[in-house]
């Protein structure tokens, strides 16, 4: 199966979380308080080779944005559960991030 090919069953297979369980460090870092979230969005990798998450998040947003806007993001990562968690300077950014798939790097 080619690349397109896998990218098409994963958006058939796809989910939205309405219930994310974050580390305190994470909110902390982001400055956010505990409840629902209109300006945060998850980055999931289905690849647990990857072992710098934060930087495979950062990637992934800089497809989206470009490089100039990936620092009006905040972003942290959770390794152990290959999550990254982007915070978005607003509800309308998040809205568009949600539901997108990148590519990042060569596999």
């Amino acid at each position: 199966m080619g690349g397109l090919e896998k990218l098409r069953a994963l958006k058939e297979n796809a989910f939205r979380r309405d219930f994310v369980l974050m580390r305190r460090d994470n909110f902390t870092y982001l400055g956010i308080e505990e409840g629902p979230q209109t300006c945060l969005v998850l980055a999931w990798s289905m690849n647990s080779k990857h072992t710098d998450h934060h930087m495979l998040t950062i990637r992934a947003l800089e497809r989206f944005v470009g490089s100039k806007q990936v620092p009006d993001y905040r972003i942290a990562a959770d390794a152990s559960r290959s999550y990254g968690f982007i915070l978005c300077p607003d509800e309308d950014m998040a809205e568009r991030l949600r539901g997108h798939y990148v590519r990042v790097g060569n596999d």
